[in-house]
Order: structure tokens, then sequence, then C-alpha cells
């Protein structure tokens, strides 16, 4: 498998869904929230980030809980897919 990025077409810049925490053992703790893949991840993986529409980051940050889960959901907006040529690991010999 070799290395694939994505981006929201026709944006430079977007977010995803986070939960953090901090911890005793292991010092800040954090996650992304993952949900279904949409269509054009299906080749990579069946699961992807919350991917966070602008207007919807202070819902993220600031709503309730409530708030937050109604974000969790596959994104539909269009991506932008990069496939370069390197491998996403080193082969181990």
């Amino acid at each position: 498998m070799t290395r694939t990025w994505y981006s929201l077409a026709g944006e430079e810049l977007f977010a995803v869904a986070g939960v953090w925490r901090p911890t005793e053992e292991w010092g800040q703790a954090y996650s992304m929230v993952m949900v279904d893949g949409c269509p054009q991840m299906a080749d990579v993986h069946d699961r992807m980030p919350v991917v966070l529409a602008r207007e919807n980051w202070d819902q993220w940050m600031s709503g309730t809980p409530a708030d937050a889960f109604a974000l969790c959901r596959t994104c539909s907006s269009e991506l932008e897919v990069d496939r370069t040529s390197e491998r996403w690991a080193a082969r181990r010999n």
C-alpha cells in the first residue's frame, strides 16, 4: 500500500473531530473520532475521521455532547485524493 493523502476539494484547511483528556499514566491522551468511510476511501480503509465543516467547528468545540455527536457522520463533501508511489511502511527484512 502506498501513502494516500486526502483533502477537501476547494479548501486550504480542514478539521477533523477529536477528543482528548489528561491521564496519569500517559499524560495528554487523544484520538480522532472515526465513522464509516465514504466511497472515495473504500480502497484505502473502511473507516475515516469525522471531517468537520468550517461552519461546525464552534459546535464541536463549544456545543453540548449531543451537539457534537450530531456531527459524527460520514463526510459527504468531495475529497481530493493524492495517491503517491511512496510505500506506507518500509518493508521488514
